[in-house]
């Protein structure tokens, strides 16, 4: 019996791509708009988890409109000159693609966003399956939906796929989904200790890490 994971689903941002300087400055300029206090970046990364449509009304009550057109005209006119690809994750997709393993992304980012930086990247080739918080039919992640609802499009059963995220939500939605959770830490989204405390299957620092682990699967 083979080793290899049946399918591969990454989370997006922060774990293939850096994007956290400009999503950073979208919610500073909703904060700012709104009379809120700025964040620091240690604020953004304790609070960045939750799909907007989760959070804004939450934050922002009667005014989440309007934070979110203001979020949302910043996302349009920076997100693709702003985003970086992290180092090793094109070795990455390209290996796993090379050993025929399905691969998708679900986001909590919206779809219009998420695939217009899937084809910047150059990676349409890499995905079967691409789904943005927005088109999840349920709450984005921590809920399992968006995982269970990227395996549905593609015919897997969630036991024996992977899904690789870099924050706790991403470990707890893969549990909730019933699949493998991968952390990659890369920008250390999340402390270490709040990690470890939720066990995920697999730890690697970053996406070379992973690769060579996935080197050595037959």
């Amino acid at each position: 019996m083979s080793n290899l994971p049946s399918a591969i689903l990454f989370d997006w941002d922060n774990t293939l791509v850096d994007t956290f300087p400009m999503i950073f400055e979208a919610h500073n300029e909703v904060r700012r708009a709104l009379g809120h206090t700025l964040w620091t970046e240690d604020d953004a990364r304790r609070n960045i988890r939750l799909a907007m449509k989760d959070i804004f009304p939450k934050w922002y009550g009667d005014r989440a409109r309007d934070a979110e057109k203001i979020y949302l005209d910043h996302v349009r006119a920076n997100h693709l000159s702003m985003m970086t690809i992290i180092d090793g994750t094109a070795d990455l997709m390209d290996h796993i693609k090379g050993r025929n393993i399905p691969m998708g992304v679900v986001s909590n980012k919206r779809g219009e966003f998420l695939r217009k930086e899937v084809t910047q990247a150059g990676w349409d080739h890499y995905f079967k399956v691409i789904v943005g918080a927005d088109e999840i039919n349920g709450p984005g992640k921590p809920a399992p939906d968006g995982i269970l609802q990227a395996l549905g499009a593609l015919g897997i059963k969630p036991a024996g796929t992977w899904y690789v995220g870099d924050t706790e939500i991403d470990i707890q939605a893969a549990h909730g989904a019933g699949a493998v959770s991968v952390f990659v830490e890369n920008l250390t989204m999340t402390p270490l200790a709040e990690i470890e405390a939720l066990s995920p299957a697999m730890t690697f620092k970053n996406p070379r890490e992973c690769l060579a682990y996935l080197k050595g699967l037959v």
